[in-house]
């Protein structure tokens, strides 16, 4: 299941396309999970090519806070921590 639209205020300012980023899981150079998210915005828009799946297609990540999901459609950035860091990636496209 997917989350509510984005909210205006998450609009175009807060959209970034992710060059060199792949694929979603793992801790190299390429990947959405390796992003370090601490500087980052609650709520901001990703974009990247995933490369990772056929045939291969472009993806929008939003970066929400955690709240108990997970699951298909989630992602878990390396740098997460229930106490300082307590956020996801959802895929909303």
């Amino acid at each position: 299941m997917l989350p509510p639209p984005i909210p205006p205020q998450f609009g175009p300012q807060y959209e970034i396309n992710l060059t060199g980023v792949n694929t979603i899981g793992g801790s190299g150079y390429n990947a959405l999970c390796a992003v370090p998210t601490l500087p980052l915005v609650t709520g901001i828009v990703v974009d990247f090519i995933n490369t990772g799946i056929t045939p291969n297609a472009t993806q929008r990540w939003q970066l929400q806070a955690y709240t108990g999901q997970s699951g298909p459609g989630t992602a878990q950035p390396n740098d997460f921590n229930i106490q300082t860091n307590a956020r996801i990636w959802i895929q909303i496209a």
